[in-house]
């Protein structure tokens, strides 16, 4: 009885398809740069946050994710990564477009932003090394006092992070 119970349990730990780290901090390099951290939630869902700066300003990115095995008969460390988000901060600007026409201030000016993400990525844990490296798509869209709406479906990034 003893050793079916090992068995059973062997071959349900090798079926099972969780990240083998629960947690990973790091940097994203793409258009929304930063310093990016990662916490597992369970064995499929994770919360990863990005503080970026840009344009003389700070933007936190909180994304929901789901990890998916892809490719698992060629490798075991590769996951699909998709989600959604959302991101808020403020930033400073000399531009001011209303409409189509643009306006400009003398000075650079405040303004807050809030807005929503989508995430879809590739991400490979290096075998035997406590490293994730990441390429990930993050398209989204914003409103702020002087662009008023702004779509960005560009924001394309290589991540690298640490795993513990």
């Amino acid at each position: 009885m003893k050793y079916f119970l090992i068995t059973g349990l062997l071959l349900i730990s090798l079926n099972s398809y969780s990240q083998e780290y629960y947690r990973a901090v790091g940097l994203r390099g793409g258009l929304t740069s930063g310093i990016t951290y990662k916490q597992f939630l369970d064995d499929e869902t994770a919360v990863e946050g990005i503080l970026s700066f840009k344009r003389g300003g700070i933007q936190i990115t909180v994304l929901h994710q789901i990890h998916e095995p892809a490719l698992f008969e060629f490798s075991d460390n590769l996951y699909f990564v998709y989600g959604y988000g959302g991101h808020f901060g403020y930033s400073f600007s000399k531009k001011f477009n209303f409409f189509f026409n643009k306006y400009y201030y003398e000075e650079d000016t405040f303004y807050p932003i809030i807005g929503m993400d989508a995430f879809l990525g590739l991400e490979y844990q290096i075998r035997d090394f406590p490293f994730v490296v990441s390429f990930d798509y993050k398209p989204f869209f914003e409103f702020s006092i002087p662009r008023f709406f702004k779509i960005n479906l560009g924001d394309f990034a290589f991540s690298f992070k640490y795993t513990f």
